[in-house]
């Protein structure tokens, strides 16, 4: 019986050392912080990203459809600046994203207050390619000009 105690005390010990455990540690603690930290990261970029896009759509589209007299050119220079939003950014921008609203039956006319707002849904990224369903975060922008009071009116 003492020589099945004296053969178990070295495994005990070497069971008990801390050799080797700083490195697991290390391993275990930077996958458990820098997983989230890099999705999180990735997540943050995105977010800027459409904000940046809703925030151009927004500005652009008030400045074109102040300065045509043609409701039809206006809508036609929409339809450029969505697209191009939608290849500069990379998001998923649609022409019903952008919503108008005028103070006046004419979007031009002197005095008149135009308001865009622009909404672009935000996926989360990667849960797509897992199955789930990371429903959009949505991000707007909103942009107001007033058509200067001594532009003439040509309507």
């Amino acid at each position: 019986m003492k020589r099945a105690v004296r053969a178990a005390a070295p495994i005990g010990r070497r069971l008990r050392s801390e050799r080797g455990s700083a490195a697991v540690e290390f391993i275990g603690t930077a996958v458990i912080l820098l997983i989230p930290l890099a999705y999180l990261i990735l997540w943050l970029g995105a977010m800027q990203n459409a904000s940046f896009a809703a925030t151009s759509t927004a500005v652009h589209t008030t400045r074109s459809i102040t300065g045509h007299e043609d409701p039809e050119a206006a809508d036609r220079a929409v339809a450029l600046i969505v697209q191009s939003a939608r290849e500069d950014y990379g998001v998923e921008l649609t022409r019903d994203a952008v919503s108008v609203d005028c103070s006046s039956p004419r979007c031009s006319a002197p005095g008149t207050t135009v308001t865009t707002r622009v909404e672009i849904p935000v996926p989360l990224p990667g849960l797509g390619h897992l199955g789930l369903n990371g429903g959009p975060v949505t991000v707007s922008a909103e942009h107001s000009l007033v058509v200067d009071e001594h532009r003439e009116d040509r309507g």
